[in-house]
């Protein structure tokens, strides 16, 4: 195994120590080439399980995760694997599914709703972490995991919301 990274660096916010033994049990974190797996853009970016945070224009790297092989396709099965990026989430509006502090795994190649999942959406320049589901009469509803976050939107064309990709896992090390 290669060498481990401070993920809490990236971002400047710390990550729990027990977020932190699970990425490194998952994953092969190493600084080695790209022959040895597939190397994955942390990003600056951050999203939020709350009120949103400012979005960075573009994708600006902090550093690079290189997953395995075998994990990225027993477990992720992303649309392209140049299309994945890390990032950081906090709050608690998705509590108990994510936490705050998670690393979020993102399929940016999804750029729009075909099943229901946790995205990252992009409205009014900010970020958020947000559960989609659609509804029997088409329209989209973008809702909160945490109980006591009664956050229900309904998408129906009067807000301008961009899919910037689908969580495919986070650490936690639930998969999506």
């Amino acid at each position: 195994m290669g060498q481990v990274i401070d993920i809490s660096l990236a971002t400047g916010h710390p990550v729990p120590a027990d977020v932190q033994a699970k990425i490194v049990a998952a994953l092969e974190i190493s600084s080695g080439n790209a022959a040895e797996g597939i190397r994955v853009p942390m990003l600056a970016n951050e999203a939020s399980m709350g009120i949103g945070t400012d979005s960075i224009d573009g994708d600006v790297m902090t550093g690079q995760i290189t997953l395995t092989t075998k994990f990225v396709t027993d477990q992720v099965h992303p649309t392209r694997t140049d299309a994945l990026r890390f990032i950081h989430a906090y709050g608690d509006s998705m509590a108990p599914t994510l936490n705050s502090g998670d690393v979020l795994l993102v399929d940016t190649g999804i750029k729009e709703v075909k099943i229901d999942g946790i995205y990252v959406l992009r409205a009014h320049e900010r970020l958020f972490v947000k559960r989609v589901r659609q509804r029997m009469d088409g329209l989209f509803e973008v809702s909160s995991d945490n109980p006591t976050h009664k956050t229900v939107d309904v998408l129906n064309g009067d807000h301008e919301v961009a899919v910037i990709g689908r969580v495919v896992w986070a650490w936690n090390g639930h998969g999506m």
